[in-house]
């Protein structure tokens, strides 16, 4: 990258091409303060107009990715919905059900697996953020309304039962 020819006639190049010499013309004291900020600031200012160059206005971003992104935020922001559907998702997209799976398909994952992991990672948090949430409300939080399910589904991601890690999460609030 650094055998690239880069105009310093405007962006990121311009304002590189000149810190670079200036940088130079400066005494070289590695203990100076001064020095090792105006260093580092140099070297970002030319990592930026190299990635300006790679990455440059002409690259595109992937719409694919863009959609599963807006997929994933629609079901963060509705994890609590115990009836959240595929069709659901897929709709407030919109896109169709069929393509909504091609997308998860594409990380190697579906939209049920996502949804599970988020809605498991989540009940994690309000089980480490509030102890002595009772472990059923956590679940209906996170759109898993039954304590039995919730309980088996949280167990075989985190090998534990909810309650037992809120007893833990509980000893490390305590201990804090």
């Amino acid at each position: 990258m650094t055998a690239w020819t880069m105009s310093g006639r405007s962006g990121p190049a311009a304002v590189a091409s000149s810190a670079l010499p200036a940088l130079i013309r400066q005494p070289t004291d590695r203990d100076d303060p001064s020095a090792r900020i105006a260093a580092r600031a140099a070297a970002d200012l030319t990592a930026g107009a190299l990635l300006d160059r790679v990455d440059g206005p002409s690259r595109q971003p992937n719409p694919r990715a863009a959609l599963l992104g807006r997929a994933r935020r629609f079901m963060s922001d509705h994890l609590h919905e115990a009836d959240l559907s595929p069709a659901c998702v897929a709709a407030s997209i919109p896109i169709s059900e069929r393509y909504l799976f091609a997308l998860f398909a594409d990380v190697g994952s579906t939209p049920a697996t996502w949804l599970r992991e988020a809605r498991l990672e989540r009940a994690r948090q309000l089980l480490d953020d509030d102890p002595a949430r009772p472990v059923q409300e956590v679940g209906v939080a996170v759109g898993i309304p039954r304590a039995s399910h919730f309980s088996r589904l949280f167990r075989a991601r985190y090998t534990v039962a909810p309650r037992a890690y809120r007893a833990v999460a509980a000893r490390r609030h305590h201990d804090e």
